[in-house]
């Protein structure tokens, strides 16, 4: 991200992908943007039900703490992080939701 920022890249937007290819069972998709990221939302409201139609989709929220697209929200760029949950894993050792 530095390096996009310190180049000057114009970057359209950061997709963040948590946890989707562990496999352990899955509830269903939280899907996280903020308000210059809800068209990012959106679009994977859209597209993902033609792919996936049987995966549950949230519109997500973060309690607390953060993930890689902070940073890029922190500089102003459209960013959205997806996150697998109510999945218990022995390598997070958390609930993730």
């Amino acid at each position: 991200m530095r390096l996009a920022w310190n180049a000057g890249l114009d970057l359209r937007g950061y997709v963040n992908l948590d946890m989707e290819g562990y496999r352990s069972g899955v509830a269903d998709l939280d899907i996280i943007s903020d308000a210059a990221s809800t068209w990012m939302r959106d679009l994977v409201f859209e597209v993902a039900p033609l792919y996936v139609p049987t995966l549950p989709l949230v519109d997500g929220f973060l309690s607390g703490g953060s993930s890689d697209h902070a940073s890029f929200w922190a500089h102003g760029w459209p960013a959205s992080s997806s996150s697998r949950t109510r999945t218990t894993t022995p390598r997070t050792s958390t609930l993730q939701r």
